[in-house]
């Protein structure tokens, strides 16, 4: 092979491999951002390549692809929640197909438009909560998959505050934690320009949590960024890495799995906590999800509950219970959830532990619902949603 054939076959490679990053830009981008967190040149040059790809038609072109053959993919890896549009040669197979009046087929999704895909969680988030409501036995076919037994209402013991007569006014809101706070953060920033003067900042860094200060000192650094950011309140999202790390206790070690461990977790939430109690900012402490990993689950489990421990215990700290959300109608890990028109809508990543773009919308939702108990969120007039 000369030279020429050399660069040639080169020049090929380099071609298909931009094509394909092209081609994959809409799930790139997410994917990325939730991973990094910072606003760097590579994700910028993503969302100007995603840009481009939804002005020139492409994107609605891969997505119409997708959801012609949605009918091979149904119960896999596809994420079925774009097929929904009002297009006739777009509609599901008839085994998915819903009324044509259904609100689901009047969303339009053909360009992949996120504000749209934010409309759809929004949508689904909204029956979720109005199914729930039902009476227990009422839900038929496969709506039972959603996770209709989550309770809505405010885990006990904090529902008197929600009577408060007075709300405080959210005009800014800081989300801090591990990977898991970084893959939820783009969601909580889209739910929270539907209301009304809201600032949204994130700090998330991979790999850290309260067990490992020598990676990110999250006690230390803390009050550094409430006095950065004037949150009017925080939101805590991170322990997946602490229920994977013995944690040290004074001069005891506590070992996974051990009956010191759940307790010496509980103090480093309570010391954290209480850095954060010094600046007054009230917080909300987001319970870890259920993962694929069985032995996982129940390690965390653990850090839910000694973090749940140390919340309740702790001055300005509520803690938002939402294990049930993302489970299946049994209580385990689900990668799909259904709605009640019994349309997949995958919500977990491929990892098993992080969530997928509309399982992110879901739990933000969820989460916002749960805060606007105690504070006060203005939505925005409906022409100004954009949704």
């Amino acid at each position: 092979m000369d030279k020429r054939q050399i660069f040639g076959a080169i020049a090929v490679y380099c071609l298909g491999l931009f094509l394909g990053c092209f081609l994959s830009v809409e799930r790139l981008t997410p994917w990325y951002e939730s991973r990094t967190g910072e606003d760097d040149v590579t994700l910028k040059g993503l969302r100007s390549s995603r840009e481009l790809s939804r002005s020139s038609g492409l994107s609605g072109a891969m997505d119409g692809m997708d959801c012609r053959l949605a009918v091979l993919f149904n119960e896999t890896y596809k994420d079925l929640s774009k097929c929904r549009n009002s297009a006739e040669s777009d509609k599901p197979a008839s085994d998915l197909a819903a009324p044509d009046d259904s609100p689901y087929f009047r969303t339009a999704y053909l360009n992949a438009d996120q504000a749209e895909r934010r409309k759809m969680a929004y949508e689904v988030y909204s029956g979720l909560k109005q199914l729930a409501a039902r009476p227990k036995g009422f839900y038929p076919g496969t709506a039972t998959d959603f996770g209709l037994q989550i309770e809505l209402a405010a885990s006990a013991g904090q529902s008197a505050s929600a009577q408060d007569p007075a709300k405080k006014a959210v005009k800014s809101v800081l989300a801090v934690g591990d990977s898991l706070a970084l893959g939820l953060a783009p969601s909580l920033e889209k739910s929270l320009q539907r209301y009304e003067g809201v600032n949204f900042a994130r700090v998330g860094k991979v790999s850290s949590g309260l067990a490992s200060p020598h990676i990110y000192d999250w006690e230390k650094n803390v009050p550094v960024l409430i006095d950065e950011h004037h949150p009017d309140i925080l939101l805590v999202i991170m322990g997946v890495n602490d229920a994977n790390n013995n944690i040290r206790f004074g001069d005891i070690k506590a070992i996974l799995g051990t009956p010191l461990w759940p307790e010496a977790y509980q103090k480093r939430v309570e010391s954290f906590l209480a850095a954060i109690a010094k600046k007054k900012t009230p917080v909300y402490w987001i319970e870890l999800p259920v993962v694929r990993d069985v032995e996982m689950s129940a390690r965390i489990s653990l850090a839910n509950e000694a973090a749940k421990k140390a919340c309740e215990a702790s001055e300005g700290c509520r803690f938002v219970d939402t294990w049930k959300l993302l489970t299946d109608d049994k209580g385990e890990y689900t990668n799909f959830k259904k709605d009640d028109k019994g349309f997949n809508i995958r919500i977990r990543a491929k990892d098993g532990v992080h969530f997928s773009t509309e399982g992110g919308d879901l739990l933000s939702e969820y989460i916002l619902d749960y805060i606007s108990k105690y504070v006060e969120l203005k939505p925005k007039k409906e022409t100004e949603q954009h949704i």
